[in-house]
């Protein structure tokens, strides 16, 4: 239960402001608790962040009331707020049914996790819950997504959550969910309730408002596991590239390799013992104790239908695993599983680190650029090392002039012409704009309030990038804010910026996240693998463009056209697995003729459709072989050097009458601007320098009804 707060402390209702978020904002901010404010419609913070810090907190009521007021004149409506977590101030963010299960669980095996589950301050979200828990001072929990549990983050230094009152982009509100005196207090909009909530979550030496400071503390066993999380993260931080895993770690991974081999689907039990061996002798766990536990559990997995006694090929199967595991240890920790498991009730063995979906809601912690990411999210412990997108401020500050922005552009009249969630291909020649048109489709996204993800390994670089941006009208501060870039240089770097990207993708309701890969060539060649080799092409594409877009990406990747003519009919250049593995719609980029593209003249493309899998731009009348949009980018502005551009629908192919009939129309309209009128087919071609034929039915359809001009 809560006490009310000191009167001194209580926060005293705003005039003027009813909107929920700001009188939790106000009430966190008046107990020490820093908050910032988000932008309207979305969960990422207003202002710029970087440096490993959330900057622009406020931790003052008034500056709260101060920023409401100017961003109620400025959008028109209230800003949704965020708390900012770290020193004593952590957060368990649920995301799901499996994270809630996964919590339960752990409650269920120890009673001082089930008592802080119910007792502490609890906030429902838009798809679970946030509970907020207090740490020692000494104990330091970073951000983790996925990491603990399937859904399950952990919000710590460098993070914020959404601040209760503030509502969800799908329109559902973060409430609190505590007990009956909070929800009514919640409901009568009571600040000083709302303080007693937040007073002293820092642990500043004030009295807790809330009767028992254990309500608040994170029970030992969860605290373990958070901090074990920071151990791997910050042991990874080194210049060795073995994960470090700690025994308990190692002992909690085994287990999950146990269970793995035990639900695996029918088909699938060798391959999964085999992995599951050769992580064992990598995590260096004892052969003699790790062997009778792989062979027990694939003997008795429930799909397996023994007709004979395979021990024996089961323990020559963990023999290779081994071995192989022994000699590449990195290699086995990095390797993600491929085998799924069967639909069969788990058993109730110690809380582990389970594995992580890939479908994650976005980070709300996403904007540091010394974030943390999971490169192997599949793997219960996997290794984890630090990823830096480009500081975009820099790049612009380092020299880029500004270009002014004069409103949004068009996108495809309000049609779809990418999938979200979907891996969607641009190919085509050198010179045709296909990186052009996924940055203005990038500018789009940003100024709708979404979030562009470039992965350049094409050796664009990031200055031109930036530049190219700016001249389509994107503002420095939404580059600023919203252009995640990084140019990886080898397979490392490559997986681990899109891990990264992984953890900004969004939910159904969110805005969205366009990740583009530029180029498929270059991303083969960080892997090692020929244009031609099917195999390496698909390990390398489900790795890279098809991750992302099960994490819900918006995913566009740029390739070459190939340069055999046979070839050219029929994609991309190299591997025939390209096309079979967009799962969005793959287009043709080719110049408009005669509008070629020049720096100082714009020009044009068109996108011919070559395969559309989900059906969606077919239903807008687009045929496989259409034009289905058109990109003109205009001269650039003398002054601000900004380019107006459109991605329009691309107009049906003229048929051959179709042109003859305007060639036509064209010489009828010059013959009616001659004067005096023509008066035979020989002054026709004397005057306009024409061929007999087209003289004579220019002439022609002038002098028939309606041809002339009207005074004629």
């Amino acid at each position: 239960m809560l006490h009310e707060a000191p009167a001194s402390q209580q926060v005293k209702p705003i005039p003027g402001i009813h909107d929920f978020a700001a009188i939790s904002a106000c009430s966190a901010a008046a107990a020490g608790v820093p908050v910032i404010p988000l932008r309207p419609g979305t969960k990422r913070p207003l202002h710029a962040t970087g440096g490993g810090h959330l900057d622009g907190a406020l931790r003052h009521a008034q500056a709260v009331l101060d920023e409401t007021a100017d961003l109620v004149t400025q959008y028109g409506s209230p800003p949704g707020w965020g708390i900012v977590t770290g020193g004593r101030l952590v957060v368990l963010d649920l995301d799901g049914d499996d994270a809630t299960k996964w919590l339960d669980d752990l409650a269920q095996q120890h009673q001082e996790a089930a008592t802080w589950r119910d007792a502490t301050v609890r906030v429902r979200t838009a798809r679970g819950l946030h509970l907020y828990g207090t740490i020692h001072e000494d104990a330091k929990v970073r951000n983790s997504a996925g990491r603990l549990g399937p859904g399950v983050d952990v919000r710590g230094t460098g993070g914020y959550v959404v601040a209760p009152g503030t509502r969800h982009p799908s329109g559902a509100r973060y409430s609190l969910e505590t007990d009956a005196e909070v929800n009514a207090a919640a409901a009568a909009d009571d600040p000083g309730a709302l303080l007693a909530v937040f007073h002293d979550m820092r642990g500043e030496g004030h009295e807790f408002a809330v009767a028992s400071v254990a309500a608040l503390s994170v029970p030992d066993v969860l605290l373990e596991l958070m901090l074990d999380i920071a151990e791997a993260v910050e042991t990874n931080t080194s210049t060795t590239s073995r994960p470090a895993i700690t025994d308990r770690m190692a002992r909690r991974r085994f287990e999950g390799l146990v269970r793995t081999v035990q639900t695996v689907e029918r088909g699938q039990g060798n391959a999964a013992l085999n992995r599951a061996a050769g992580v064992a002798a990598a995590l260096s766990i004892d052969r003699s104790e790790a062997e009778p536990r792989l062979v027990e559990a694939y003997l008795n997995r429930p799909t397996y239908e023994g007709h004979t006694d395979r021990r024996r090929e089961a323990v020559a199967t963990i023999a290779s695993g081994w071995t192989w595991g022994t000699s590449h240890p990195d290699e086995a920790l990095r390797e993600r599983p491929s085998t799924k498991s069967a639909q069969v009730p788990e058993p109730s063995p110690a809380p582990s680190v389970p594995v992580a979906p890939e479908d994650r809601e976005v980070r709300e912690c996403n904007a540091r650029t010394d974030t943390e990411v999971n490169m192997h999210a599949d793997d219960p412990v996997g290794a984890s090392l630090p990823f830096a997108f480009a500081d975009i401020a820099a790049i612009i500050d380092g020299g880029l002039e500004a270009v002014e922005a004069d409103g949004g552009p068009v996108l495809i009249d309000g049609s779809q012409r990418f999938y979200r969630s979907a891996a969607n291909s641009l190919f085509g020649d050198p010179e045709t704009a296909k990186t052009l048109v996924a940055l203005a489709c990038g500018a789009h996204t940003m100024q709708c309030g979404g979030v562009l993800a470039f992965i350049d390994t094409d050796h664009n670089g990031g200055e031109l990038v930036v530049r190219f941006l700016l001249a389509l009208g994107v503002p420095r501060q939404v580059l600023v804010e919203s252009l995640r870039y990084a140019q990886p240089d080898d397979r490392d770097e490559l997986l681990a910026a899109v891990d990264a990207v992984s953890q900004l993708a969004p939910g159904v309701d969110d805005p969205e996240v366009l990740a583009v890969l530029d180029s498929v060539g270059e991303n083969l060649s960080l892997w090692g693998v020929s244009p031609n080799d099917d195999q390496g092409f698909i390990d390398m594409n489900r790795r890279t463009a098809a991750r992302l877009a099960r994490a819900g990406c918006t995913v566009i990747t740029i390739d070459h056209l190939a340069k055999n003519t046979e070839s050219r009919k029929y994609g991309a250049t190299g591997s025939t697995a390209k096309k079979r593995a967009a799962d969005g719609a793959v287009y043709r980029v080719q110049l408009v003729k005669a509008r070629e593209f020049s720096p100082t003249t714009g020009g044009a493309s068109e996108l011919v459709l070559v395969k559309d899998r989900r059906g969606g731009v077919r239903a807008l009348g687009v045929k496989t072989g259409d034009v289905a949009a058109r990109f003109e980018l205009d001269a650039p502005d003398p002054k601000s050097g900004r380019q107006g551009w459109q991605l329009v629908p691309g107009d049906p192919r003229p048929t051959p009458e179709t042109v003859e009939a305007v060639k036509l129309a064209t010489d009828v309209d010059m013959l009616r601007q001659l004067d005096p009128p023509p008066s035979s087919k020989a002054d026709v071609m004397a005057r306009m320098n024409w061929g007999s034929a087209r003289a004579l039915a220019a002439l022609r359809e002038w002098r028939a009804p309606g041809g002339g001009d009207s005074g004629a």
